[in-house]
């Protein structure tokens, strides 16, 4: 669960593991900055990681912008800032959520390109695959590549790709 530190108003992660009677609060590191619009969480194999959508302190505007990604060894217990969005450093939006992976593999569907760290979030390249939307599905994230293609992973590396039949394509069959 995320929201913000009632102490200092900047966001946090609460975590329960005890099936919700019990929660622990930990301050994410954030930027300087405007307001925190959202923070989205996901457990990978061997990290935790969060997203921190808000504007940056310099750049020009983009849509979703991610201000930081932040990482967690210990289940969300403490926090390390891993990514700081900059006007001239790429990733600087996020469609969804971050994908992560063994390794310290995470990647980022941006506003216009994916982007892929195999560092933890630290270091970041230019993926191939073009953009996508990522959401959380039971079945595992789910990544929107185009209208009606889908692809679908369960640990941030291997993905299913699969199509719909959709508009001008069922017409067509």
């Amino acid at each position: 669960m995320t929201g913000e530190d009632p102490a200092t108003g900047g966001p946090a992660v609460a975590v329960s593991r005890d099936a919700g009677r019990g929660w622990t609060v930990s301050r994410l590191p954030s930027p300087a900055g405007g307001p925190v619009r959202a923070v989205r969480v996901v457990v990978g194999p061997d990290a935790v990681y969060a997203a921190e959508l808000g504007d940056p302190a310099d750049g020009e505007a983009v849509l979703n912008p991610l201000r930081a990604l932040h990482r967690s060894w210990d289940g969300g217990r403490t926090w390390q800032r891993t990514w700081t969005a900059g006007a001239e450093r790429e990733p600087r939006s996020l469609e969804g959520l971050p994908v992560p992976g063994p390794g310290g593999r995470v990647e980022i569907a941006a506003q216009l390109s994916g982007h892929r760290s195999l560092d933890g979030g630290r270091t970041f390249r230019e993926t191939d695959d073009g953009s996508a939307y990522v959401r959380r599905t039971p079945a595992g994230l789910l990544r929107e590549r185009s209208r009606c293609r889908y692809e679908l992973t369960r640990d941030g590396v291997r993905w299913t790709e699969f199509r719909l039949a959709c508009g001008d394509d069922a017409a067509a069959s």
